[in-house]
């Protein structure tokens, strides 16, 4: 719990102080998105490769799959829990003007989403 509290701690911090230092993030377009479903449709399930296609993420998707989607992150944490290491990606995009918005994305430790925020 304490572990938890710390890391919370830590992404609040880092979000406030890193929104004026990440001006625009890397999320893909249609067409990136469609390219990486045809280079993988054979191991993508249709839930997966709606998801990508609609530019979503889903509770499941792997490391890449979420790339495939938003891009890599611009700061990715890690913690070591009882349950192995779980990671947590954030990334900042630029919504209009001088307005950010910012994604967490959480994995366990068999690398897959477990929640994220936005």
């Amino acid at each position: 719990m304490r572990v938890k509290i710390l890391v919370l701690g830590f992404i609040c911090v880092f979000v406030l102080v890193s929104c004026a230092l990440f001006k625009v993030g890397n999320v893909r377009s249609e067409n990136q998105r469609a390219e990486y479903i045809a280079a993988h449709t054979d191991t993508l399930t249709d839930e997966v490769k709606e998801a990508i296609s609609e530019g979503t993420l889903i509770v499941g998707m792997t490391a890449d799959e979420v790339k495939a989607v938003i891009g890599k992150p611009q700061e990715v944490g890690r913690v070591r829990t009882d349950e192995g290491v779980q990671e947590t990606w954030i990334m900042f995009a630029s919504s209009s003007g001088n307005s950010y918005r910012f994604r967490i994305v959480h994995f366990d430790e068999e690398g897959r989403v477990t929640h994220w925020v936005e």
